[in-house]
């Protein structure tokens, strides 16, 4: 609604009670008669009058976007053809069409398209051509349908233009609406005969009309150059190099009006047709090669943000991959300075970073797998095994199954071990070993998850192994990328972050190494994530290794650091590609009880194994793994047991525990404790009773500081 503009009455009564003041002070000074005064004062009244007249007057005109000059100068005759390109949005469709209707510009033409609606489209749209043969007999309206879905949005651009017969061509889109001031703003650019396309500034509305954002500044002026500060009209090939060889900064396709010119068209549409989201980019590109480029800086446009639109649903990588090939596409259509190559260069960081991904990720996605795989001179018929181990997983592997054959790369295969599941879990692999014919899958007796682990390598016949829980899930491209690092580094392990996931739908990416990796010390000091669901290792190192240690709990402490130990060459990917999902009930989420401490013999268990491969730094590995595993366990776990009693069982029976490790002056352990402000710990732990070590922990919430290494390294909650 528009708001309504009080200032004409505000300066009326402000200037009758200037009359009014100064009547009485010349009357006083000058000793007039009232009759005099009263004249006076009707002539004021007057004057204030005229005043407010002209204000409303000059208020009417900007609102109504009046040209006094069209009185003066003929109005040129511009046809313009509004196309709607509608796919299942018959909700919107009535308002959009009204929106083109009342526009205060005339239309020559309306043409709406229907990309195969599986909505009620199609009736809707008969609906309004029906209408409009009573209310608009003059307008020429057709409906043009598709017998089958395009499958992609710029093939229904191509037939905007070659449906409609106008001289400039405004698609409108279905969803969207806009001001009925629109046309009227974005043709008068054209009376610039060198003008190609004028667009202005669009405000965007939620799936309800209620508005998000006034403008879209924030989104185009990525550096701040306040270049859509106001309205402008700049030369086409100027605007590529200064703004948009960077990014798209013509937001939003219903905010723009073509001018149709002596170029080839079709052709810049159907290489379009190459794009999911930078398609409308790339078509701006070509056509403002052929002119100049205007701007109305007044939000006219609305666009409608939908919460299931090909923006907020297109996957990052193949986003990215657009962005930097239309800006390759400008670069080779207009010399750029140097100063532009490196803003595009600036831009593709900034990209990359609001994604959440590595630039690894993305310089390995581009390799071709065919290429590395030459180069490497690997001969293995099989380069990688997946091992899923399940039990009772009915309600979680077809998700599971389901990311895995996404994620994975040629060559490979997906080994499934049912550890004895007397659920439906086994019809759930069936059906997907039906669309997928890497899969193969082995039943087994019940015995634990090292039974399962150790019976999947030996069944596995990849180079690389990694391990995937079936409650978890993988990216799509976290397995091509691995395999990829590994083969072009002929790495022994490759390395990934993790992503905790929990029951509400919260998110952490949790980082492995702070800094390139110095090994496996480097590994274990910067946090131990023993995991081994985000390790692409060598086949040959678990051989070498051995087998799971089956009654142990924590089978991935015990083994993960001794095959690190062996390992050459450690790769890392800093992108969170596994998805390890924190559900309630599961091991590390459940209550405390005296199976935990089991974690002891795991640590123990290690330790040995260490001895075997690094004798000199056995003792070093220990203070880590203490640290790591031990005392961050009892910090941010037993600590926080509600009930006292219980509370102070566990401490004393970890305190004995501890003493039997004898790492008291262990330097990675008291750099541990110092590091997280607990200098007194290894101490007080060999010495103080449960309540001395309780109260020395909690005191000044201590404890807070552990919070990010257990959520990476264990998943448990706070």
């Amino acid at each position: 609604m528009e708001r309504i503009n009080n200032r004409p009455k505000m300066t009326l009564a402000v200037a009758l009670l200037l009359a009014l003041i100064v009547d009485c002070v010349i009357g006083v000074i000058f000793h007039v008669s009232w009759g005099v005064l009263v004249l006076f004062t009707v002539g004021w009244m007057f004057f204030a009058f005229l005043i407010v007249l002209f204000c409303k007057l000059g208020i009417y005109l900007r609102e109504s976007r009046f040209d006094v000059r069209k009185f003066f100068t003929p109005k040129p005759v511009y046809k313009v053809s509004a196309v709607i390109p509608n796919y299942n949005y018959a909700r919107y469709l009535k308002e959009r069409v009204e929106s083109i209707l009342s526009q205060k510009y005339p239309i020559y033409e309306l043409i709406i398209l229907d990309d195969k609606s599986t909505d009620d489209s199609g009736k809707v749209i008969e609906e309004i051509i029906e209408d409009l043969k009573i209310r608009r007999p003059d307008l020429k309206v057709k409906f043009v349908p598709n017998e089958q879905n395009s499958g992609n949005v710029f093939k229904q651009w191509e037939k905007c233009f070659s449906e409609s017969t106008g001289d400039f061509v405004w698609i409108c889109e279905a969803d969207d609406s806009c001001s009925k001031y629109f046309l009227n703003s974005v043709m008068r650019a054209f009376r610039d005969k060198d003008v190609v396309l004028s667009y202005s500034e669009s405000k965007t509305i939620d799936e309800d009309g209620n508005k998000i954002m006034a403008d879209l500044r924030p989104w185009i002026d990525e550096f701040r150059t306040g270049h859509w500060d106001k309205s402008f009209v700049n030369d086409g090939k100027n605007e590529l190099k200064q703004f948009l060889c960077t990014n798209n900064t013509i937001a939003n396709a219903s905010g723009v009006v073509f001018r149709r010119v002596e170029a080839p068209i079709k052709k810049y549409l159907h290489e379009a047709q190459k794009f999911r989201l930078a398609g409308d980019w790339y078509f701006y590109s070509k056509y403002l090669l052929h002119g100049k480029i205007a701007y109305c800086g007044e939000s006219l446009n609305y666009h409608r943000m939908q919460q299931k639109g090909v923006t907020l649903t297109t996957d990052k990588y193949k986003q990215f991959l657009e962005i930097e090939a239309v800006q390759g596409s400008i670069m080779k259509d207009v010399e750029l300075s140097p100063r532009d190559k490196k803003r595009i260069q600036k831009y593709r960081k900034v990209v990359i970073d609001s994604f959440g991904l590595s630039e690894e990720e993305f310089e390995y996605m581009k390799k071709p797998f065919s290429k590395i795989l030459s180069k490497s001179k690997v001969r293995d018929e099989v380069l990688l095994s997946v091992i899923v181990c399940a039990y009772n997983a009915e309600n979680y592997i077809d998700g599971c199954l389901t990311s895995a054959e996404k994620a994975l790369p040629e060559k490979s295969e997906i080994i499934v071990i049912d550890d004895g599941s007397t659920d439906e879990t086994k019809s759930v692999i069936k059906k997907h070993i039906k669309e997928c014919p890497q899969i193969k899958y082995y039943y087994k007796k019940n015995g634990g998850l090292s039974s399962a682990k150790n019976y999947g390598l030996d069944k596995a016949s990849g180079r690389y192994v990694i391990f995937m829980d079936a409650d978890d899930e993988i990216k799509p491209n976290g397995y091509q990328v691995m395999l990829k690092v590994a083969l072009e580094k002929d790495a022994d392990i490759v390395v990934c972050d993790i992503a905790l996931i929990y029951d509400d739908g919260t998110t952490i990416n949790c980082p492995v190494y702070h800094k390139k990796p110095g090994g496996l010390k480097g590994f274990l000091i910067d946090g131990l994530m023993a995991s081994s669901n985000n390790k692409m290792v060598k086949r040959e190192l678990y051989d070498k290794v051995g087998k799971y240690p089956e009654g142990l709990n924590n089978e991935d402490v015990a083994i993960t650091p001794v095959v690190m130990a062996l390992a050459n060459d450690i790769q890392y990917v800093p992108s969170s590609f596994y998805k390890y999902y924190q559900r309630k009930g599961s091991i590390q989420n459940s209550e405390f009880s005296e199976k935990r401490f089991a974690i002891f013999d795991t640590v123990n268990y290690a330790v040995e194994e260490m001895r075997k491969i690094l004798p000199n730094e056995a003792e070093d590995i220990k203070g880590i793994m203490v640290s790591n595993q031990l005392i961050a366990l009892l910090v941010h776990v037993i600590c926080n047991i509600g009930n006292k009693n219980e509370r102070e069982k566990f401490i004393g029976t970890f305190c004995d525990k501890y003493r039997m490790m004898d790492v008291s002056n262990n330097k990675f352990v008291r750099k541990y404790c110092k590091k997280m402000d607990l200098v007194d710990l290894p101490d007080l732990l060999m010495t103080a009773n449960p309540e001395q070590v309780y109260a020395y922990i909690k005191h000044e919430d201590k404890i807070a500081g552990f919070v990010d290494y257990i959520e990476r390294a264990f998943g448990f909650k706070k």
